[in-house]
């Protein structure tokens, strides 16, 4: 090893402490090549540290002038911004509750508006129940189909009618009286029905016949014009014959389901006892009301004779026509 004159004298120097000079000397080159190696090393490649990145989606927004990157936390308050504002123009273009007095004139209705509605219901509009009732009752009135028709004074009423009405030989007699008033009565009544309302007739006597205008099963038709002109012809072509027989012809008649059914004979061959009216009853099923009309003489008239019963069983009226009254 080549020692320079400047190591020398550093070894004398340190010499006057008691150790060697040349161990000295050597522990002070190995720490000065120590350093060296620490200062002229050299980075290896491909060991970088390279900053963390994250990944995301960038838009980009191309001018002729310059370019424009956005994220999508760009994006988001963008957004949030937007809304923000057609919230406070929605807010802006709504009239406040203190407003709508003024912005919507006789929109809403006032205290004196339900004052006169409840006056023109006849109701009182301080009670509530009594009011409601009569608005329902103006809803029934203002969609009701329901008529009130009536035969020798019998008033009925409903949308679906039915007229059984006794053809038999007695209702021929006194030159045909009778049977000419009831056929009148019945096509005033019918006159009565509007387009809305139905109807059926059935005459008879030992058999029902009722009306089918073209043909096919009997059923409940509409008062239409037209069927009103093939009613009166019907009417108009029906006799007097043959005996009487009320119950098939009930049958017939409750079986189309009216809501009125008018019963007129002359009572000439009545019903013999209770369990014929419990029939009817049974037949009955849709709770028709029966309006029992009878013809006879003054001295015919029982009061409480099976026409009276089945009125009174059935909801209806019952009245007695004298036919030596009628006329012409």
């Amino acid at each position: 090893m080549v020692t320079s004159n400047q190591d020398i004298d550093f070894g004398r120097r340190l010499g006057g402490s008691g150790v060697p000079a040349w161990i000295l000397s050597a522990l002070f080159h190995f720490f000065l090549v120590v350093l060296l190696a620490f200062v002229i090393r050299e980075e290896p490649k491909g060991v970088r540290d390279e900053p963390e990145r994250t990944g995301g989606i960038i838009l980009v927004k191309n001018s002729p002038t310059k370019t424009e990157y956005f994220t999508e936390e760009d994006i988001q308050e963008s957004a949030e911004q937007a809304n923000a504002g057609n919230a406070s123009a929605l807010e802006q273009a709504l009239p406040k509750l203190n407003e709508l007095n003024e912005s919507l004139p006789g929109f809403l209705p006032s205290d004196d508006d339900f004052g006169k509605i409840g006056a023109e219901l006849g109701d009182n509009i301080l009670g509530a129940e009594t009011f409601l009732d009569g608005i329902s009752k103006g809803i029934k009135e203002g969609v009701s189909k329901d008529v009130t028709t009536e035969v020798f004074g019998v008033q009925g009423t409903g949308t679906k009618f039915v007229y059984v009405f006794d053809r038999s030989g007695s209702m021929d007699q006194y030159g045909g009286k009778p049977l000419r008033a009831a056929k009148s009565q019945l096509l005033s009544s019918l006159n009565s029905l509007g387009p809305d309302q139905m109807f059926q007739i059935v005459f008879y006597n030992d058999f029902p016949r009722a009306l089918t205008p073209r043909g096919g099963k009997p059923k409940l038709l509409f008062a239409t014009e037209a069927n009103k002109r093939d009613a009166k012809r019907f009417v108009s072509g029906i006799s007097g014959s043959g005996g009487t027989h009320h119950l098939s012809a009930l049958k017939m008649a409750v079986d189309f389901g009216p809501d009125v059914l008018f019963f007129l004979t002359d009572a000439d061959d009545p019903l013999k006892n209770e369990k014929e009216l419990d029939t009817i009853d049974r037949w009955n099923r849709n709770a028709a009301t029966i309006n029992s009309i009878e013809f006879g003489t003054a001295s015919s008239g029982d009061r409480n004779n099976f026409l009276v019963k089945l009125a009174r069983r059935n909801g209806g009226q019952y009245v007695f026509k004298n036919v030596t009254l009628f006329i012409d």
